[in-house]
C-alpha cells in the first residue's frame, strides 16, 4: 500500500481514498457515501475497487463546502 509520502515523492498527481480521507480529515466511508450520492469529489474509478483522486478535485469540491452560516444550504445539487 502506498502512503501519501510515497505518493508526495513520486510526483503523484492521484490520490487513494484512503490519502484523499486522510487530507479531507474524514472516514473512508464518508468519501464512499458521496461517491454513492453525487455529492463528492470527482474521482477516477480505475477497476471496481480502486478509486483516486485528483488533489485539484479535491481542492475544487472543498473550495464548494465554503458556507457563512452553519444554516447555509449552499448552491444546489443541480449537477446530478
Amino acid at each position: 500500500m502506498q502512503t501519501s509520502q510515497d505518493a508526495e515523492s513520486l510526483k503523484c498527481p492521484y490520490m487513494t481514498a484512503e490519502q484523499a480521507a486522510q487530507y479531507l480529515g474524514v472516514k473512508k466511508q464518508f468519501l464512499q457515501r458521496l461517491r454513492m450520492t453525487w455529492e463528492g469529489p470527482e474521482f477516477l474509478k480505475v477497476s471496481p475497487r480502486r478509486i483516486l483522486y485528483a488533489m485539484e478535485d479535491l481542492l475544487r469540491w472543498l473550495e464548494a463546502q465554503r458556507r457563512r452560516s452553519t444554516v447555509d444550504p449552499g448552491p444546489s445539487c443541480s449537477n446530478r
